[in-house]
């Protein structure tokens, strides 16, 4: 089965599913902001129904720069699979990033590298190694 569409338009969709981790949040989307804001990226957010400030975050961060971002606000709890999924069907890259919102991005080569894997048609998934500090 091919997974690969046929119009690529190498763009990298970060998916993040959040709920109520607005301090995470602000730090994840300063460091995309601040590595990547030259990237050929998209960030699409789906918030499983927070209720601290991470919606004006969002919208703060969208009126910033260039990175465009899909946000998604669900008015009642999903599960996580179920967010991820439309996380997924709301992106418009070739390459899908799954994070979580509590994680920080250090490495400025780190989409480039994304996509030079992924030029091997025989690669479909990727999985990181996690760095606990």
């Amino acid at each position: 089965m091919n997974y690969i569409r046929e119009n690529k338009n190498d763009l990298i969709s970060i998916c993040i599913v959040t709920q109520n981790n607005y301090n995470f949040m602000e730090k994840l989307l300063n460091s995309i902001f601040t590595l990547y804001q030259d990237s050929k990226i998209e960030i699409v957010i789906v918030d499983n129904n927070s209720k601290d400030n991470t919606s004006q975050l969002i919208e703060d961060f969208k009126n910033k720069g260039r990175i465009p971002i899909i946000y998604i606000k669900r008015k009642r709890e999903f599960s996580l699979p179920e967010n991820r999924n439309l996380a997924i069907k709301n992106s418009n890259g070739d390459i899908i990033v799954m994070i979580d919102s509590d994680i920080e991005f250090v490495d400025k080569k780190f989409f480039n590298t994304i996509r030079k894997i992924f030029q091997n048609n025989d690669v479909s998934m990727l999985a990181p190694l996690i760095i606990f500090s």
